[in-house]
């Protein structure tokens, strides 16, 4: 997801609205809600769905975490915007969280299907992910020292946009790399039966990237011109907007993985009962010594294959 900060944000709000302007300051509110609501909707359907079909041990993985701050850090956005009052660097520090929440959860998915494709961008992406925290947080310096400064530099504000230019284009140049790789694996696998897993995987990678382009498209036509305050509001929850849909797509592939596990659980019980019971009527037909204490011994033998199957399944 490239970078999308704030908006033009260390100049000054005016202190009052016009009341021209008032209707437009209200859609920006009333974006930002909508952007809130779908956080909070998020977040309910990533804890029923983990609750529902995963074991207690599970649902505190790295990949579930960086689902929950991702979907936590959208909320805080919406609320930021909608609550002048809350400080701007609370507003760009959830930003960062969710941009980096994003790139971890992304990378814990698809890094099966980036090795299957490519060793190289592999071996590449793994060792840049460990530095992007580095990279998305630093663009919290720039407004630590600017609200320190008893005197308001503009040189501040050069090294914010830097900072912002290049965090933009490394996670834009990441999103480019994976998208490339899902691309490629799903022409590989159009001719054949393909892992359904990494299907869903590729499928919304190539949706999240292209929400995140128009994301950044959007600022880079506001970027370029000089808009008033409230049009800069209105864009700036539209950002944030698409920034929520972006993470409702990682919980709706997460949803789509956990049915096609639930899915691949339901198909290996079924081969063990089937297996388990033509075993059970061979030998019965073979020595005619079948007695009940053989079926319940084989019963238990099975149950406990079942249950090796399915630990290694998840």
């Amino acid at each position: 997801m490239p970078l999308l900060t704030n908006l033009k944000p260390l100049s000054p709000a005016p202190l009052e609205i016009a009341e021209a302007e008032h209707t437009v300051y209200l859609a920006a509110a009333g974006i930002s809600g909508a952007a809130t609501v779908l956080g909070v909707v998020q977040l309910v359907c990533c804890v029923r769905s983990e609750l529902k079909t995963t074991a207690q041990r599970s649902q505190l993985s790295s990949i579930n975490v960086a689902l929950l701050l991702a979907c936590l850090s959208a909320i805080g956005l919406s609320l930021c915007k909608m609550t002048e009052s809350v400080a701007r660097i609370a507003e760009i520090f959830f930003l960062c969280m969710s941009e980096q929440c994003y790139l971890f959860f992304a990378w814990k998915r698809s890094y099966p299907l980036i090795k299957m494709t490519s060793a190289f961008i592999f071996k590449y992406l793994r060792m840049t992910i460990k530095v992007t925290p580095i990279i998305t947080f630093s663009q919290l310096i720039p407004y630590i020292v600017y609200y320190m400064m008893s005197e308001k530099s503009p040189a501040v504000s050069i090294v914010y946009d830097s900072l912002m230019a290049l965090t933009g284009a490394f996670v834009t140049s990441m999103d480019i790399i994976m998208v490339t790789c899902f691309i490629k694996y799903l022409r590989k696998v159009e001719d054949r039966l393909p892992d359904p897993s990494f299907v869903i995987i590729a499928k919304y990678g190539c949706i999240s990237v292209l929400i995140s382009f128009g994301a950044t498209v959007l600022f880079v036509v506001h970027a370029s011109s000089n808009y008033s305050y409230d049009i800069e509001m209105v864009l700036t929850a539209l950002v944030y907007l698409l920034i929520s849909t972006i993470t409702g797509l990682q919980v709706a592939m997460k949803i789509a993985l956990l049915r096609v596990k639930v899915d691949n659980l339901r198909g290996l019980d079924y081969a063990v009962k089937s297996s388990l019971d033509a075993l059970d009527e061979a030998q019965g037909m073979s020595t005619g010594l079948s007695t009940t204490a053989q079926k319940q011994t084989l019963k238990v033998e099975g149950q406990v294959l079942a249950s090796t199957i399915k630990s290694r399944a998840e």
